[in-house]
C-alpha cells in the first residue's frame, strides 16, 4: 500500500525547488516537448483505424471507399 508523503517530506521538496528554480524551468521545457509531439505510427498500424483522427467522416478500410453511399435501392424504369 502507498504511503502518503509526511509534510517533511513536502517541506524538504518544496524547499529544494525554491533553491533550484532552473529545475522547474527545464521541468516544465521537457513536459512540453513531450506533450507536443506528434506521434509516430509504426508500420504494423498502417491497415488500422486512425485513433482521433481530424477529419471528419468515418474510416471505412483499404478498398472499401465508395460502398454504401447514396441509395441502397436500384430503380429500373
Amino acid at each position: 500500500m502507498k504511503q502518503k508523503p509526511s509534510k517533511e517530506d513536502i517541506e524538504k521538496a518544496m524547499k529544494f525547488l525554491e533553491d533550484n528554480p532552473i529545475l522547474m524551468i527545464v521541468g516544465a521545457i521537457a513536459c512540453i516537448e513531450l506533450l507536443s509531439r506528434s506521434g509516430v505510427r509504426p508500420a504494423w498500424l498502417k491497415d488500422c483505424a486512425p485513433v482521433n483522427q481530424r477529419m471528419a467522416g468515418p474510416w471505412r478500410g483499404k478498398g472499401s471507399f465508395g460502398k454504401g453511399f447514396g441509395p441502397n435501392k436500384v430503380r429500373h424504369k
